[in-house]
């Protein structure tokens, strides 16, 4: 009876340290929790809710992540006082790390504000391969607007855009294929404007 009396302290012991443990485990996931809720306030912040009219044009997009943060965004923007621009990218991988890369390049886009869609993904592939240093890349879809609605565009490797014609109803794939955003130091010379 002494070794069962035994026994059940040191059982009773360790379901003590086990419920601390269980404790310490339950603080640290709502402090995860809590810290997740900001990053994905944050970036809430820099995606845009809408887009707004321009030049007669409206615009609907709807952005619903797939976790609490990623690299999925888009954002638009003008160009001088004539264009009208709009990109889409993804980044590789999830959660707070495609975040992170996501943040980097919505400011290395709104840096680099040009006429040459192709251009601008240039500069943004350098400043990606300067700041993230080949831990992740990301995909993208470029395109200006002109006051005529001419769409002038380029592609990073995503997935081919596709064009509807109002009034035909007709959809047109779009050529393009060009590289990813962030892996390569030449991919400049693969992008292209259509």
């Amino acid at each position: 009876s002494a070794r069962i009396l035994q026994d059940k302290r040191e059982l009773l012991t360790a379901v003590e340290y086990l419920n601390i443990a269980n404790d310490e485990l339950e603080r640290e996931i709502r402090a995860n929790k809590r810290e997740l809720e900001m990053a994905r306030n944050i970036q809430k912040g820099f995606v845009p809710r809408r887009i707004p009219d321009w030049n007669g044009l409206q615009f609907w997009v709807k952005f619903y992540p797939l976790t609490e943060v990623s690299g999925d965004f888009y954002d638009y923007f003008t160009i001088g006082s004539n264009k009208f621009g709009f990109m889409v990218c993804d980044v590789s991988g999830h959660g707070v790390p495609a975040a992170l890369i996501s943040a980097i390049a919505k400011l290395s886009f709104n840096n680099h504000r040009y006429d040459s869609p192709a251009e601008v993904f240039s500069h943004v592939n350098l400043d990606i391969l300067n700041y993230v240093k080949t831990e992740g890349y990301l995909t993208g879809f470029y395109m200006l607007i002109d006051p005529d609605y001419n769409i002038y565009y380029s592609v990073a490797a995503a997935p081919p855009p596709f064009l509807l014609r109002k009034e035909t109803g007709q959809v047109e794939r779009l050529d393009g294929k060009g590289t990813l955003i962030g892996m390569f130091g030449d991919a400049g010379k693969y992008y292209e404007d259509r």
